[in-house]
């Protein structure tokens, strides 16, 4: 049967995580439209082990492929490769999904045509194990749109979006390989969409206060290269790519890498001896690579000024 949906899980040492992920799924009515692929990125735990009992139960929809550690971005690329839905989605192995909606989301996606899907998601907070919150999105409900019609204020986000495949396989897009790329999984299909729609229900559960996340700053202070990196990416895409765009969804993405230079500006202050020289380096880096992004990004975070 054809696949409506590829679903990328990135996995490392999620053995205590990764069973409630894919609960998630199989429960979903529609299961066989819906494809499912765990990358192990290299897992020392019994991650690979829990994966396989689903599946020898679901062969059809649940698939695991391991390989060696190389970070989060590259089980995106691994995923990509193999991927057979029509459209595709990221979860991280330790979120989840809300079942009875996913189908509802796979009925939708059977009756229309589009480049991207904005979804509602859950945030549950780890600490209190309860949900913290829905994000949702202003935007008009199950209307196909095209990218002037989109709104320019809207914070695109990871758990919150869908591409069709072939935008990435057709375009040859592939990502970093370290952390962060769920960004360049948000930017880098922009210039190849023609058609939106927002569906206003959750699917996508997000955790967040889990010791150990990308998101801490703890994290971010040991990744802060792989930051920069994709950062840097993200501002050189936006300048040969994007901003020649005219539509709302440069905005948008503007908005999105100013946010990510602003964050990366906090993680440079949050050490415990603040290096102003390599704080003025980064703002020198961003005017360089892009006067546009730099105006903004002064305005926004008030930086260190470049002295000559």
């Amino acid at each position: 049967m054809e696949k409506i949906l590829t679903v990328s899980v990135a996995a490392y040492n999620l053995g205590e995580l990764i069973e409630k992920n894919l609960e998630s799924f199989v429960k979903c009515k529609q299961l066989e439209k819906i494809e499912v692929l765990v990358i192990d990125d290299g897992s020392k735990d019994d991650t690979y082990d829990r994966v396989m009992k689903y599946v020898n139960i679901y062969p059809k929809s649940i698939k695991i492929i391991k390989q060696e550690n190389a970070g989060p971005g590259s089980t995106i690329n691994t995923a990509l490769k193999n991927a057979s839905g029509k459209y595709f989605r990221l979860v991280d192995g330790d979120d989840w999904i809300d079942s009875e909606n996913l189908d509802k989301l796979i009925s939708n996606l059977q009756n229309v045509d589009v480049d991207m899907i904005i979804n509602d998601f859950y945030v549950y907070d780890d600490e209190n194990q309860k949900i913290k919150n829905i994000v949702t999105f202003d935007i008009e409900k199950e209307k196909v749109l095209n990218p002037r019609q989109f709104n320019p204020k809207i914070d695109l986000l990871m758990h919150g979006t869908i591409y069709k495949t072939e935008l990435f396989k057709k375009n040859n897009i592939i990502f970093d390989n370290g952390f962060y790329t769920d960004l360049e999984y948000l930017i880098y299909p922009i210039p190849y969409v023609e058609k939106i729609i927002y569906y206003n229900f959750p699917i996508y559960f997000y955790r967040v206060g889990r010791e150990g996340q990308s998101i801490s700053i703890y994290s971010k202070l040991k990744h802060l290269d792989m930051h920069e990196t994709v950062l840097y990416n993200l501002i050189n895409y936006y300048e040969d790519a994007i901003k020649k765009l005219d539509n709302n969804l440069v905005i948008c993405v503007r908005n999105k890498i100013l946010a990510m230079s602003t964050g990366n500006l906090n993680i440079l202050l949050a050490k415990d001896k603040v290096n102003v020289n390599e704080v003025k380096q980064f703002n020198l880096n961003i005017r360089n690579k892009s006067e546009e992004i730099y105006k903004h990004y002064k305005f926004k975070s008030q930086c260190i000024p470049i002295s000559y």
